[in-house]
């Protein structure tokens, strides 16, 4: 765990494109060593499939680094520091657009694996459905956003050669299906780690398509990122006490959630709704923020597809949710033994998105605007 998230802060810290790829590439094998923890055939296979998919994906993200490097090197020359973010960037005006254009939908195939985007997705329900509580915790939130950095990194340099909009239909295409994905794909599911895992399928359509929305959407979706990790971290944690106290994963064996586990089945509700964008939660203003920057881009039909498909995930939440929260127990006894620095921990987390909802701190507010005139070239 330790060098999990060793590998994650390295891949954001370092300057250099080639050094980011092997960290987010080491993020695959660290991780998928602790998928099957509880060794059952389901967690091994899982881990396994994870291990292939996200190997296959990387590897496309390499092809796609080589391609852009060689591109680099061809016209500009070996300069020094060549695989540095601030160089490529500083000669990306120089580079030809076809050769990055390639490279980039090769680099958002490869790093979109990591990320968990439609269609690339399918590792994802297996991994986070069988990870134990605090690794999936780390994976929804942590290890999503070190790969939509890759992404949003590689996109400011394509951006930058390139004025004509390629990226963002490329990024909003992809948001799109992974909204859709994961919208219907709640509605199906029977197990509710499965369903929060494309739960987080469908929030990275909605950062995708923020992405592509100019320099208001591009807040909406930093907004977005910021709120899901907090929530969804939390929303795993939830889940493996629960699963813990129940026995098992499956919806149909939770019932009367808020009797047995008053203080995580509350806590449990709040995280589904703030998963839903309900207010007074940090997801509900930057769905909103996102919302206002289709409807100010002319982007109608984006943001009429954007509602619909948020509707259904909503319906199929709530019913997934009430299923949980309400009927008779189990005939087993269920006792809530999360302990209470625990659920502080939880209100704490809360808290913080609350006040994400109400009043975005200067210094957040700050950074944020920072990173969108960063990204929104």
């Amino acid at each position: 765990m330790n060098l999990f998230a060793a590998v994650m802060l390295f891949a954001v810290t370092t300057n250099n494109v080639g050094f980011m790829w092997v960290a987010i590439e080491a993020t695959t094998i660290v991780s998928a060593i602790l998928i099957p923890t509880t060794l059952t055939k389901n967690s091994v296979e899982a881990s396994w499939k994870y291990i292939l998919i996200g190997s296959v994906g990387i590897a496309i993200a390499f092809l796609g680094t080589v391609v852009a490097y060689f591109g680099f090197a061809t016209l500009v020359g070996h300069e020094a520091n060549s695989l540095n973010w601030p160089v490529l960037v500083a000669s990306a005006s120089k580079l030809k657009p076809e050769v990055l254009r390639f490279s980039f939908a090769l680099i958002l195939v490869g790093y979109g694996t990591k990320a968990g985007l439609a269609p690339m997705h399918t590792w994802k329900p297996d991994a986070y459905g069988e990870a134990p509580a605090p690794l999936g915790a780390l994976m929804s939130s942590s290890l999503f956003v070190v790969a939509m950095y890759a992404i949003i990194r590689w996109k400011i340099v394509v951006d930058t050669a390139s004025s004509d909009g390629f990226s963002d239909a490329l990024v909003l295409g992809l948001g799109l299906l992974s909204l859709g994905v994961g919208a219907f794909s709640v509605v199906i599911q029977r197990n509710y780690k499965r369903m929060l895992a494309y739960s987080s399928v469908e929030h990275a359509g909605l950062i995708c398509i923020g992405l592509a929305l100019g320099p208001l959407g591009v807040f909406a979706a930093v907004l977005h990122l910021v709120n899901h990790t907090a929530a969804k971290s939390v929303m795993f944690l939830l889940a493996g006490d629960i699963e813990r106290a129940y026995g098992s994963a499956r919806i149909d064996d939770v019932r009367g959630l808020l009797q047995t586990m008053p203080w995580t089945g509350g806590l449990f509700a709040a995280g589904m709704l703030t998963m839903l964008g309900a207010p007074p939660f940090g997801i509900f203003m930057s769905e909103l923020a996102l919302f206002r920057a289709a409807y100010v881009t002319g982007s109608y039909v984006v943001l009429a597809a954007t509602l619909v498909l948020l509707a259904v995930a909503f319906v199929a939440f709530i019913i997934h949710m009430n299923r949980m929260l309400y009927g008779a127990p189990p005939d087993n006894r269920v006792t809530d033994d999360t302990p209470a620095w625990r659920v502080a921990v939880y209100l704490g987390v809360f808290a913080v998105l609350v006040m994400l909802c109400i009043h975005i701190p200067e210094d957040a507010a700050r950074l944020i605007r920072m990173a969108v005139e960063i990204i929104a070239v």
